[in-house]
Parts: structure tokens; sequence; C-alpha cells
């Protein structure tokens, strides 16, 4: 259920604009990997620090993602001028309050209770992200992306109350 609010939270996003299906596609499977990626952790990582687990996550989250930007070619036409004052902000904003703060905390969960109630904090964050984005940005908060939101917490309670641990 909260894969589905966030697949249609990820869509309502979108419309108005360009659809690409294939970056909708990568948006859902980098969730699905990460959820997978973070049981594997949970379960053979044990003697891993929160900040090791947490280099070990970036780190292998970057070689991937070099390796995917090598094979699709961007590399070829891209160029350090062409990114703009905005774009270098939002890059700070993502590696040092969605990065290094929403995976701490992840890291902190995934210590102290089962993996899917960590797990889900992976569909809580794209909600804050949208309340935020709304309050600071002014991003239009439409009924979809509301109906999205609502979906994907109606799931998180479903885990949560089915897989209670003290924390």
């Amino acid at each position: 259920m909260g894969f589905a609010g966030i697949a249609l939270l990820v869509f309502s996003s979108h419309q108005g604009g360009q659809n690409s299906a294939a970056g909708i596609f990568a948006i859902l499977i980098s969730t699905a990997s990460w959820a997978f990626g973070a049981v594997v952790l949970t379960r053979n990582a044990r003697g891993a620090t929160g900040i090791t687990a947490l280099f070990i996550q970036f780190f292998s989250a970057s070689l991937v993602l070099w390796a995917a930007v090598v094979l699709s070619g961007e590399l070829k036409s891209f160029s350090l001028s062409d990114v703009s004052t905005a774009a270098w902000w939002s890059l700070c904003y993502l590696v040092l309050i969605s990065s290094v703060c929403g995976y701490g905390v992840f890291i902190w969960l995934s210590r102290r209770t089962s993996p899917a109630i960590s797990n889900s904090f992976f569909y809580v964050a794209p909600v804050v992200a949208m309340v935020a984005a709304t309050a600071v940005f002014g991003e239009p908060l439409t009924g979809l992306k509301m109906t999205a939101a609502g979906i994907s917490l109606c799931g998180v309670i479903l885990i949560v109350s089915t897989g209670r641990k003290k924390i």
C-alpha cells in the first residue's frame, strides 16, 4: 500500500509536465532497492557502526549511479558550467538534509526496530518532502497528491500496527 502511494505521488508530481515512464520506474525501483538493501544491511552488517553502514550505502549507491551515468552516455554532454546556482543549492540540500540527516535517522531506526518498521521511513520521507516543498517553495498541493500521501501513510500505519517493537 505504501509503495502504491509513493507511485501515485510520483505520478501526481509530474502531471501537467512531461511524464517520463523511465524516470517514474527508476524512482520506484530505487525505493524498492533501498528497502531490499536495508534488509540485507540489517541482517548482515551487525558489527558496522551507524557511520560505517552509512558510508557503505553511500559508496555503493555512488558506484551504481556513476555506472549508470557512464553507460547512458550522459557524461559526454555534461558541463559543470551549465549547472545553475539553484541546482547546486538543491544538491547541498539533498546531501546534507535528505541524505545525511534522513539516512542517519534511518540507520538509528534500523538498529532499534525491525526492517519492516525502519523501512516505513521511506514511505514517510516523500510525504514530508511534499509538505516541505509546499511550505517553503509554494509548490501546489493538489487533491491527487494528498490522496497519494494518505495512501502511503495508511501503508505505514499498517506496517507499524502489525510489527510493533519498542524503540
